[in-house]
Formats: C-alpha cells, sequence, structure tokens
C-alpha cells in the first residue's frame, strides 16, 4: 500500500499483513497496484 511502513500502528500492520495473506492467491500484487493508481488518479484530480 504505497511502500507505506504500518510497523508504527501495530494493529494496523496485523491487520494489513492478515489481509494482504488472504489476498495472495487471488494476485495482491495486482490488486494493490490498481487500487494504487486509481486512488493516485483522484488525488492528483484535487
Amino acid at each position: 500500500a504505497f511502500g507505506y511502513d504500518f510497523s508504527d500502528h501495530e494493529n494496523v500492520d496485523k491487520w494489513f499483513q492478515r489481509t494482504k495473506k488472504i489476498l495472495e492467491p487471488y494476485g495482491y500484487e495486482e490488486i494493490d497496484k490498481k487500487g494504487a493508481s486509481m486512488l493516485a488518479s483522484v488525488l492528483k484530480k484535487q
């Protein structure tokens, strides 16, 4: 997720690692990349 280091936020980091592991069989990297591109596009318009 944008390469953000969640380690300072223990609960968020645990949730993120669980989510990432669950999504790996479904193409996590592709899902993350697509979502990041969509978010970046929205943010650039603002």
